[in-house]
């Protein structure tokens, strides 16, 4: 499975089954489409309303049968085999998407990482919240390495360019912060 960001002039998606995510405005705008494929063929197409909020970075993966969405102050999470959707807000904006498969040598089993503003998010394999790790940053939240269970990132302070590193350890239902 995989996933994108459609452009307008992707007209071959305008007849693929759509579900439509975020709050629906007064109206009903469409901000944002993203396309699921399933073995090279469209799946599903995905329709972002405008009352997700206005975004500066966006991104999506499939990972584990599931596509995350960040966009505005909000990631959502598609089922694309049962069409379940869960939006999950956050910390002010959305900052970075991280698959499992960019960190092969981590240990707890996770599908996504989700960076906002200023906390750090677990979703795990069956789409859910697994933790919340808030206060990382003010302005930025960052993840470069998982080796086991000890994630490093850092999260920025002081804006620009003030970043500060973290440590924590990765457990299935919570994160640990590391002196």
């Amino acid at each position: 499975m995989h996933s994108l960001f459609l452009q307008p002039q992707d007209l071959h998606w305008k007849h693929v089954p759509a579900l439509r995510v975020g709050s629906m405005s007064a109206q009903g705008a469409v901000v944002a489409q993203v396309g699921i494929t399933h073995q090279g063929r469209p799946l599903l197409r995905i329709d972002i309303d405008a009352a997700a909020g206005h975004t500066c970075f966006s991104a999506t993966h499939a990972s584990h049968g599931l596509v995350a969405i960040g966009y505005g102050q909000s990631v959502f999470v598609i089922d694309p085999a049962t069409h379940a959707t869960s939006q999950i807000g956050l910390d002010g904006y959305f900052g970075h998407l991280y698959p499992a498969s960019d960190f092969p040598d981590a240990t707890t089993p996770f599908a996504f990482l989700v960076t906002s503003a200023t906390a750090l998010l677990c979703i795990n394999p069956a789409g859910q919240v697994a933790w919340h790790l808030q206060a990382l940053g003010i302005d930025g939240v960052l993840v470069h390495a998982i080796v086991g269970e000890q994630l490093e990132g850092s999260g920025e302070w002081d804006p620009p360019s003030g970043w500060a590193p973290f440590t924590l350890r990765m457990q299935a239902t919570q994160a640990i912060l590391t002196p």
